[in-house]
């Protein structure tokens, strides 16, 4: 009786263990997961000011209109009309004012 007893109790105890370690990792995976999308969003951020400066200097030479980008820098735009310039990375949006 005393064996059946440490073999229940050993069993809820195996099972409560995977129970934790399947909870830790959810966390991780979400905390992984949330720190990828911040890298990604500062790095389009980046991207993005850095095509809006730029756009600004070809805006100062005069240039106009949606200005042709490299291939390396792939879902990204850069607008110039008049003094005003929008550039889009990803879904980053930024504009001068």
């Amino acid at each position: 009786m005393k064996l059946r007893r440490r073999r229940a109790v050993v069993s809820v105890m195996a099972v409560m263990l995977i129970a934790l370690v399947a909870v830790a990792l959810a966390g991780l995976t979400a905390l992984v997961g949330t720190a990828a999308r911040q890298a990604n969003a500062a790095r389009e951020q980046a991207q993005a000011e850095q095509l809006l400066l730029a756009g600004i200097e070809v805006a100062r030479a005069g240039g106009t209109g949606k200005v042709a980008l490299p291939r390396d820098v792939e879902g990204a735009s850069l607008v110039i009309e008049g003094k005003q310039v929008e550039a889009v990375v990803g879904k980053t949006r930024v504009a001068s004012e």
